[in-house]
């Protein structure tokens, strides 16, 4: 595609994404110009009905199409958009917007979530909302909140606010420095602690939000949820290993920690990976390990899916996947300092 040109695009397959195919943009969703920019798309997979999947995203629509200009202006809008296969992705409907929003307003990590005793559609976003530009320190203007379909996608509630969201965003405690983590997306992610709410009536009332998690003060964040059966699974990263004083190194590690009613009540919490060294992750606005961490149901248990930094403890200077990322402007011998990682939790 030339420079301006961007889609969401979508792709197929049946024998375990060995191979893939119907590669193609949604229809209503290829765009031209750089006043329309598309982020944060997410598909989910109907489990009632074979061959339907639904696929949602944010479209960023600019005053200009000059690349080079603030995205961020005074007039910018971002509403949600949907679209859904029928027949295992050979086609999608034309894209159409499910929350329509206003000047400076927006929509970001927008995720469908499908009931399945019912096949009532969810979709869950972070709703920005006016004024969102804080001053460094003070709560985001953001609020959880989510629209409902009971006919399939075709006709959509107006957003119902479920809690706002007060992220503070996350920085390493003897350093000052950032990390940029998914705390701008659904899957709520506050520093120092990881709040849940909960919904047994179909989302009408929410109990909440309720701290599930603390490091003794130290950053945890980027959670994912998941339900299966009886049991509730909750995925983090948290700092709980970094020293006072311990300048030289961020160590994070990823964990899990179960409920059996309805996440009342957590425990038995097990560790995935780590600790490795957060800041020696790419750079971007804060050491940046991705913020598309996923947690399924699997079997009887649970499969995760999380980005960490290859530099593990410990952590020797000579290694080269522990010097600083590598980038244009700074290259060094840390060349790969993320890869994605799966792991069966039982």
């Amino acid at each position: 595609m030339q420079r301006a040109q961007h889609a969401v695009v979508a792709a197929s397959s049946t024998d375990g994404s060995a191979t893939w195919n119907h590669i193609q943009p949604i229809p209503g969703a290829f765009f031209q110009t750089a006043d329309q920019s598309t982020d944060k798309n997410a598909t989910t997979a109907d489990p009632i009905n074979d061959q339907t999947a639904y696929t949602v995203w944010d479209t960023l629509i600019l005053p200009t199409d000059n690349p080079d200009d603030n995205p961020h202006t005074a007039a910018y809008t971002g509403p949600a958009y949907f679209s859904k296969t029928i027949d295992g992705g050979q086609t999608w409907s034309q894209a159409k917007v499910i929350i329509n929003t206003a000047n400076r307003t927006q929509t970001i990590g927008n995720i469908i979530v499908v009931d399945t005793r019912n096949d009532d559609l969810y979709d869950f976003t972070d709703l920005i909302v006016q004024p969102n530009t804080p001053f460094q320190g003070t709560h985001s203007n953001a609020q959880l909140a989510f629209v409902k379909s009971t006919d399939g996608g075709s006709t959509w509630t107006q957003p119902h606010v479920i809690a706002p969201f007060n992220s503070l965003g996350v920085v390493d405690p003897n350093t000052g420095k950032p990390a940029r983590v998914g705390d701008g997306l659904e899957e709520v992610a506050m520093d120092p602690a990881i709040l849940l709410v909960t919904s047994s009536d179909g989302g009408a009332t929410w109990t909440g939000p309720q701290d599930i998690h603390t490091a003794g003060g130290l950053p945890t964040f980027t959670p994912t949820v998941a339900v299966n059966g009886g049991r509730v699974a909750v995925t983090y990263y948290d700092s709980r290993n970094l020293q006072a004083g311990q300048t030289a190194n961020w160590p994070t590690d990823y964990w899990v920690e179960y409920s059996t009613d309805a996440g009342v009540t957590w425990g038995g919490e097990q560790h995935i990976a780590g600790s490795f060294d957060l800041s020696t992750a790419s750079v971007a606005r804060g050491f940046f390990l991705g913020d598309y961490e996923g947690l399924q149901p699997s079997g009887s248990g649970f499969l995760a899916v999380f980005v960490k930094t290859n530099c593990d403890a410990p952590y020797r200077s000579k290694k080269p996947l522990c010097a600083p990322a590598s980038s244009n402007t700074n290259p060094t011998s840390n060349t790969n300092p993320t890869d994605v990682f799966s792991a069966f939790l039982s």
